[in-house]
Order: structure tokens, then C-alpha cells, then sequence
């Protein structure tokens, strides 16, 4: 976890210890019910509205559950090697108990990171689902963001407040980008790129105000990226399969498939069985379809039996399945076999001086791993070509369901769609605190107790706290569960989570991009709660 993250998990367990609503998996199952479209309560609205003049995109959005904005997009500027985002705002207004006015210092940064975004709207992510890539702003030696600064609040009113945050410039075939704010604000898909600017050099028009740069060690309209942290990550996409036995991860174009040798070989053997031929096609139609260069086979055993039986074992398991890759591929793929034996375990082979079997069973493994083709589209969509992208239609399915033993929750669910972005699938849902035992609702409803998450510490649980990264979505037909996307410090690239009661949250997920074969998939909420089936993928 990064040290920024860090700061965030100490606030979050300052808010969970003065009385935040949480659960630790002990209470009974969630009662739930699931039904058609749901019934309507309070929300908080991110919808897109008639587009400014000037404007390529216009939004009214709400975050933290309090503040509520309206937002004209005005440009993604490519200049040298940065990005400049530039926008217009205006509080619309403020629902807090405790405020009158919209919050400027804590509203568009990830709640909890780093001083120096206060006042800043650092925590704005650039996305581009075809490489599955993630731009943060940029940053100097001094973890200061390359952003306009805000005030510390805006009152209700329709004055008009200019802003820029910068990233790192996405490469030249990119010409559209999705954008996701923090705190329980929208993505918007497909904002185009303009080539030259930085900062919008317009007039200050009527009524608004000009943006002023937050402190930072270079000017606005600097060119040179030396020394800076530009904020490039790859995700990772993992999909899980055949009862945890096949994990097919993707990241930086690499992708890899891990097979548990217990559903591929008997014990101490190296000829194919059980479920092994179903996995193996799959494989194999992934690489005709998408690997570039060669593949590379490698086996691994557990601790048990001698380390020269173990590499002997592993290298036969691995050509075994090379050799069984290469009937199904034909001619022209180049296939490279590598035992490995017990070295590079996974999990502990031991705990505490005791055999441990559980360990051992996930260090038997074969994986194949080789470089994959983007996955953006031959033509782009009309979102990615920049064209304003449809909103989330009415919810197809929706379910209702308490969670909790001495706090409890009663949530509602409404899906609306799930559609594919180039290698990626947004899912977007709208979830409903609709009363609590508690002062606040128990934000853990999207998260905990998920089995997906089930191996992280304490503080990486905390950090994901305030997420909605405990969705996942399953395809039944295959047996096929898709984790949300995630960083390099394991945070998943999905909305914010600020749950009030009485109140509804527009909640967003991306994944990874089912086969195009797939048409409907289940929505799985975490914590045994409701799975809606039949969501149509578009």
C-alpha cells in the first residue's frame, strides 16, 4: 500500500472508531428480495444535462452525498507530454446537516490522501479502457498536485469558478479518454482529445472566475515533464473460474493463466484429466484470437518429494500442456515449456512448522502467460470518438436486503447496465440506503465479507472501505467471476461510496470485458447479499 494510502486508512479508522456503520461477517444471512424495477427514493443525481455553449460535455453531479455541482467540460488539451483537463463549475447546492455551501477542500480529492490536495481537484482520474490504463495527475518530488487551486467552500448561488487539473498525455492513437470523479461522482465516457493548448487561454467571461494554480514548482504552461510523477498505471484484470481453479489476470498487455495442476493432473502425474480439455480450449482460443509473440508455459509443484522429482514433475506437466495447446493452435505459435518445481511458491508450503495443504494446493499450478493485442475496438464507438455517451437507462433488475447484527442496514439495489469499453465493462447500479440502526449506513454493504477480497489485511480492508469494489459480476454459463479493476495498490478503479440514509447513490464499476459471446451476466453484491441475474451486456 502506497504511503499515501496510508494517511487515508488512518483517517478511515478514526471515522470507523467514532461510530461509522461496519460488520465483521458474524450476523445472519442477509434477508433479500428481488424484484423488476424498484421503487424511487431521495438521490443524489449525476446525470448529463443540455451541454454549454462551448462545452463538449455538461454535467449536474453530487458527491459526497452533500455537495451538489453543475460541471461544463471545456477541453482535454494534449501539449507536449501532459493532458489539461479544463472546466467550469458552479455550487448548485448543499444538503449537509452541519453546511450551507459546497465544500472546495475535501469535494475532488480522494478523502484522506495527502494534504497538498486539499483545495485541488487531485483526486479527478483519467481512464482509457482499450489498454485497461489509468492517468492520476501529476505530481512533483513534493507530492504537490498540477492542478488549480479552490477555495475552501462555494456557496449555492450561479457564479462560475474555472479549474484545470494535468495528467500525462496518453499515447497519439488515443483520441478519447473516460473520466472518473472521487467521492461518489460520475465517470464520463469518452471526452476527446484536441491536439495543442494547455490551460484554457479564453476570455474570462461573465460572472466567473479565473482559475489560479495550486503551488506547485513550474507554471501552468511548462511543457517538461522532468522530475515529475506523471501517474501512469496499468490495471489489472482478473477474471476467476472452474471453482477458483483458473485465474486469468491482465495487465500492461501481458496476460496470464493460472491452472491448479489438481484439475489439470492426478496426483504425481503428468497426463491431462478431469477439467482439463474445457480449460485448455479456452486458453487456446484466447491466444488465437489475441496473443502476440510467443507463449510461455511454465510449471510448479508443492514442497512435498524431492526438489529433482519436483523439477522433473513440473517440466513434463508444462509440456504436457504445451503439447496439447499446440493440437488445439496448429502451426505458427511458438510454445515454451519451463519447469520450475517448488521454487516461486505462492502461498507458504508451512505455517508455524505445520504442513499447510492449502498453500501447497495453490503452489501447484501451471501457468501461460504471453502478450496480448489492445483491446480497442478496429472503430472506435461513438463514445470513444468523443460523441456524449447515453445515460445509464431505467434499472433492469433491482432487489432489496438487510445486512448487519447489532447495526443493521436495509439496502436497495437497482442495475442499470453493463456495457463493454474496449478491453473494459462499466457497470452502473444505484444503491439505496433506505434506513439504518445506526447514524450512518453501513458503507461496508459493498464490500465486506466479499470471498474476492477475502485475503486482504486490516488496512488494506480500511482503504477500500469507502468503495464499491466488492461488486462483482459472474457469467454462470462459464463459471466465471470478474473482479473489479485494480491498481497497483490493489485499490479498485470504482466509484466512491458516501452512503446517508434515506438517501441513493449512481454507483459505477469497471471490469474486464466479457467474450463478445457473452450476453447477460449476474450482478453479485458482496457480504451474501443479493445476486441479480439477467443484466443484458451492451
Amino acid at each position: 500500500m502506497s504511503a499515501r494510502h496510508l494517511l487515508a486508512v488512518a483517517i478511515a479508522v478514526a471515522a470507523a472508531a467514532a461510530g461509522c456503520g461496519g460488520g465483521d461477517g458474524g450476523g445472519p444471512a442477509p434477508q433479500r428480495r428481488t424484484t423488476g424495477a424498484g421503487a424511487t427514493s431521495p438521490t443524489t443525481t449525476t446525470r448529463t444535462t443540455a451541454t454549454a455553449p462551448g462545452a463538449i460535455r455538461s454535467l449536474d453531479i453530487a458527491v459526497r452525498a452533500t455537495s451538489h455541482y453543475r460541471i461544463d467540460i471545456f477541453s482535454l488539451r494534449r501539449s507536449g507530454p501532459f493532458l489539461t483537463l479544463n472546466l467550469v463549475f458552479a455550487c448548485d447546492r448543499a444538503d449537509g446537516d452541519r453546511y450551507a455551501s459546497c465544500d472546495g477542500t475535501f469535494d475532488f480529492i480522494e478523502t484522506g490522501v495527502n494534504t497538498d490536495d486539499f483545495n485541488t481537484m487531485a483526486g479527478l482520474r483519467l481512464l482509457d479502457p482499450g489498454a485497461a490504463r489509468e492517468y492520476r495527475v501529476v505530481r512533483n518530488v513534493d507530492d504537490q498536485p498540477y492542478a488549480s487551486a479552490l477555495e475552501s467552500s462555494y456557496d449555492p448561488g450561479s457564479r462560475r469558478y474555472r479549474a484545470w487539473v494535468r495528467f500525462a498525455a496518453p499515447p497519439a492513437s488515443v483520441k478519447a479518454i473516460d473520466l472518473a470523479f472521487p467521492n461518489g461522482g460520475p465517470h464520463v465516457d469518452g471526452l476527446p482529445i484536441t491536439e495543442g493548448g494547455g490551460v484554457d487561454p479564453a476570455p474570462v467571461g461573465s460572472g466567473e472566475v479565473a482559475a489560479e494554480p495550486a503551488d506547485f514548482d513550474r507554471p501552468p504552461e511548462s511543457t517538461s515533464a522532468q522530475g515529475l510523477d506523471v501517474g501512469v498505471d496499468d490495471l489489472e484484470l482478473e477474471v476467476r473460474s472452474r471453482g477458483g481453479n483458473e485465474r486469468v489476470r491482465e495487465r500492461a498487455g501481458r496476460r496470464t493463466v493460472t491452472l491448479a495442476t489438481d484439475v489439470l493432473f492426478a496426483f504425481n502425474r503428468a497426463t491431462l484429466e478431469g477439467q482439463a480439455g474445457g480449460a485448455l480450449d479456452d486458453v487456446a482460443d484466447t491466444v488465437a484470437r489475441r496473443a502476440v509473440g510467443p507463449v510461455a508455459i511454465d510449471g510448479y509443484t508443492d514442497s512435498k518429494g524431492s526438489p529433482a522429482y519436483n523439477l522433473r514433475l513440473s517440466r513434463r506437466r508444462a509440456e504436457t500442456v504445451g503439447d496439447a495447446l499446440a493440437q488445439r493452435l496448429g502451426a505458427g505459435r511458438e510454445l515454451r515449456a519451463v519447469g520450475h518445481g517448488e521454487a516461486d511458491p505462492v502461498a507458504p508450503n508451512q505455517k508455524n512448522g505445520e504442513d499447510n495443504p492449502a498453500g501447497r494446493r495453490l503452489n501447484r499450478r501451471v501457468t501461460i502467460g504471453f502478450s496480448v493485442r489492445s483491446g480497442r475496438p478496429a472503430r472506435p464507438s461513438a463514445e470513444e470518438s468523443g460523441a456524449p455517451a447515453p445515460e445509464p437507462g431505467p434499472p433492469v433488475r433491482s432487489a432489496t436486503y438487510t445486512t448487519g447484527e447489532s447495526d443493521r442496514t436495509d439496502v436497495g439495489v437497482e442495475v442499470s447496465s453493463i456495457r463493454r469499453r474496449g478491453a473494459m465493462a462499466v457497470l452502473d447500479l444505484r444503491v439505496t440506503c433506505e434506513r439504518s440502526t445506526s447514524d450512518n449506513c453501513d458503507q461496508e454493504v459493498l464490500l465486506a465479507q466479499d470471498p474476492i477480497f477475502g485475503g486482504l489485511t486490516q488496512l488494506e480492508r480500511i482503504a477500500l472501505y469507502n468503495t464499491a469494489g466488492g461488486i462483482s459480476l459472474v457469467d454462470p454459463a462459464r463459471d466465471a467471476t470478474y473482479v473489479p479493476a485494480r491498481g497497483p495498490d490493489d485499490l479498485p478503479f470504482a466509484a466512491g461510496v458516501d452512503l446517508r440514509p434515506g438517501t441513493a447513490s449512481p454507483l459505477w464499476v469497471y471490469f474486464a470485458a466479457p467474450p463478445p459471446s457473452v450476453e447477460t451476466m449476474t450482478v453479485a453484491m458482496p457480504g451474501g447479499g443479493p445476486r441479480l441475474t439477467g443484466i443484458p451486456v451492451e
